[in-house]
């Protein structure tokens, strides 16, 4: 078992089910100042349907699809344990900066430091985040960052409150406040934003409809649970094309507003 992924251009033996190596033409522009003439090319993992039928192959997302913050505290549970310090509901970072007076960095990449890390030295190391994608951009490793800062001030700010509650209790608050809340926030703002501009609608109004309803409503009213997280292409979650029944001239977005609650979309 390695993490490394198959080379479909120079590995010896047989090539991969899963290659699709690009050919390069040896007078191509580019390239050929490299005597290269061929791009590694590998298709991405199949995901499994959640009925387990078969049907057009759909790449798999390591990301869990529900707003939960699992990039800042991972998608697995050995993930999460390895970006905590087990200590205070804190998550880990790196005090590089504390001479300064300025804030901590995210924890250092010590395993598999080459997997989603372009290293220029064996002594430099990327950052380790809930995401795999955190190093992938500059804007993305900040954001990660601030994510990561926030949880902390949160933690201590409710130890302060609550000395008694161990790291487990201090770590799960913190962590629902980032997720669960967040999920509800974005269910309502993504009711505003769509109904707002698919319908006309002024969004003070759909705001407001939104305010009169319990917190839970969005989430629970216009994605039933247990609901399935799979996005089948343009499909809402739970929303299938067969279901999308239309007059000529509806568009898409129209198509699928009819398919929530009557509360949400009529005016």
């Amino acid at each position: 078992m390695t993490l490394k992924e198959p080379d479909c251009c120079f590995d010896l033996g047989p090539r991969h089910s899963n290659c699709l190596a690009v050919k390069l033409p040896p007078q191509d522009q580019f390239f050929r100042n490299y005597q290269q003439t061929c791009m590694n090319l590998l298709r991405s993992l199949a995901g499994v349907s959640d009925d387990c039928r078969l049907g057009p192959r759909v790449q798999i997302n390591t990301v869990t699809s529900y707003i939960d913050g699992s990039m800042v505290y991972g998608s697995n549970v050995k993930m999460a344990d390895n970006l905590r310090l087990l200590q205070g509901g804190l998550m880990r970072t790196l005090p590089v900066f504390k001479d300064l007076g300025l804030s901590n960095m995210l924890p250092l990449k010590l395993d598999h430091p080459d997997d989603g890390c372009i290293r220029t030295d064996k002594d430099i190391y990327c950052f380790l985040a809930g995401d795999s994608r955190g190093n992938e951009q500059i804007v993305l490793t900040v954001l990660q960052t601030m994510l990561v800062r926030q949880h902390n001030i949160l933690a201590t700010q409710l130890y302060n409150i609550n000395p008694h509650w161990d790291d487990e209790k201090l770590y799960q608050a913190c962590a629902d406040q980032r997720g669960n809340r967040s999920d509800i926030r974005a269910n309502n703002n993504t009711i505003v934003v769509y109904r707002s501009a698919l319908t006309g609608t002024n969004k003070s109004r759909v705001f407001a409809e939104l305010q009169r309803r319990p917190a839970w409503f969005a989430a629970c009213a216009v994605f039933p649970r247990p609901a399935s997280p799979f996005l089948q292409k343009y499909a809402m979650r739970g929303t299938k094309q067969s279901n999308l029944q239309h007059s000529p001239g509806q568009s898409m977005g129209e198509r699928i507003l009819l398919t929530l609650p009557p509360t949400i979309t009529s005016d």
